[in-house]
């Protein structure tokens, strides 16, 4: 593994950050609104705006590093995480925070989207199932319990900003890191992709969707007629999105991705895998703490 130490510190240091910075808003949501000046209700959608913006970067990420290659993008999306987490500390203006949280939401995305693409380009097969593994520690199983624990300890004593500058603090040795022992470049062949309009309405409808899920308790689903024409303008967009797909003659990069069998049994195993970990994080995360009342720091 000595031949890929430059490559394991690299992704120590930005996944780290990375998965740090996606469980904050589920752990400290109370913490954040109250320091912010925020009504709950204010900071539910704040977090809406950054799972949204993750949504986007996740969908334009692979758009840039087609065209740029990944070694831009890596070091633009350090960057600017590490820019938006210096905003979230020293500033104290709503709007501020509120777009350095939107930001970071898009930079994170690109980051981990890069990252992955580097890890795969790199690793030999017979590494690469422990690299795998050690990304998804960093980024999914200690987001799910030990983060929570090292949050719940961190605001007991400390403002939630130490949080940030502990963020800050890792992608800066990261970006240092991925200039003095850059990583390999990777380049794709060039392949046809989908038009703007598609990009713009899978975005649209995306957002969409991000909202409607994660703001149905408070509407509580179909009762409010407002939610109701949201979802009817969600499953347009979407239908208008498969329709345009179906309807377009060019083979583009994702087409053939989906030719494939074997490639869409493994994105929709990947998919039920996903899904069950994270609704039985939240379930047994809500039942730990509306069921049995425990406080954040017995229940992380």
């Amino acid at each position: 593994m000595s031949r890929y130490l430059n490559l394991l510190i690299l992704l120590l240091f930005s996944l780290t950050a990375f998965g740090v910075s996606s469980a904050m808003f589920s752990e400290l949501s109370a913490a954040m609104a109250a320091s912010t000046g925020l009504a709950a209700d204010e900071f539910m959608l704040l977090k809406i705006a950054f799972m949204a913006a993750q949504v986007c970067g996740l969908l334009f990420a692979p758009k840039l590093l087609r065209i740029a290659g990944s070694k831009w993008p890596l070091i633009l999306s350090i960057l600017t995480a590490l820019l938006a987490n210096m905003v979230l500390v020293f500033s104290t203006s709503v709007t501020l925070v509120a777009m350095a949280w939107v930001i970071n939401g898009v930079a994170v995305s690109t980051l981990l989207v890069t990252v992955n693409l580097i890890m795969l380009a790199q690793c030999e097969r017979h590494v690469l199932a422990r690299v795998i593994a050690f990304t998804l520690l960093l980024t999914t199983l200690l987001p799910m319990g030990g983060y929570p624990w090292l949050m719940a300890n961190v605001v007991e004593h400390f403002p939630w900003q130490l949080l940030c500058v502990f963020q800050a603090w890792c992608y800066a040795i990261a970006l240092a890191w991925c200039l003095l022992f850059p990583p390999e470049n990777v380049q794709f062949a060039h392949r046809e992709k989908s038009n703007r309009a598609i990009y713009m309405l899978i975005s649209g409808a995306s957002v969409l969707v991000v909202y409607l899920l994660m703001r149905g308790d408070y509407y509580n689903w179909l009762d409010s007629p407002r939610y109701t024409a949201l979802c009817v303008l969600a499953v347009t967009l979407s239908a208008s999105v498969a329709v345009l797909l179906w309807r377009s003659r060019v083979v583009t990069a994702s087409r053939i991705v989906h030719a494939n069998l074997k490639n869409n049994v493994y994105m929709y195993n990947a998919f039920l895998a996903g899904f069950s970990v994270m609704s039985s994080n939240v379930l047994f995360s809500s039942f730990m703490g509306k069921v049995l009342q425990y406080s954040p720091l017995v229940a992380g």
